[in-house]
């Protein structure tokens, strides 16, 4: 016999956005690529911090879902986020390293 009442077909709805954040965020790419486990925990620490934040302070709904997407829209926008790390120095040196390996394919 199936119960009844057990879940609910609008759990984890509206979810979708702070996990694309939290994997932008966390390293990964937008464009494809390589992201770790741990840049994503990282990163969706980072963004449930933000809109807990923006709740306690009272701050519309609808903003805390703006300033969610500008988190992906700045992630996004530098396709090299996640590999400083990985290589170390500057955002020249990880630039200049990243086509220097793209120039040998």
């Amino acid at each position: 016999m199936a119960r009844y009442d057990v879940g609910s077909p609008t759990a984890g709805q509206d979810a979708e956005l702070g996990a694309i954040a939290a994997v932008v965020i966390g390293g990964g790419s937008l464009f494809g690529g390589e992201g770790g486990v741990g840049g994503t925990i990282i990163g969706a620490i980072f963004v449930s911090s933000l809109v807990t934040g923006l709740v306690l302070a009272g701050v519309n709904p609808n903003w805390q879902e703006i300033s969610v997407g500008l988190l992906i829209i700045g992630g996004g926008c530098n396709p090299t986020a996640g590999r400083g790390a990985e290589m170390g120095g500057t955002a020249e040196e990880t630039q200049a390293t990243v086509r220097a390996s793209e120039s040998r394919r």
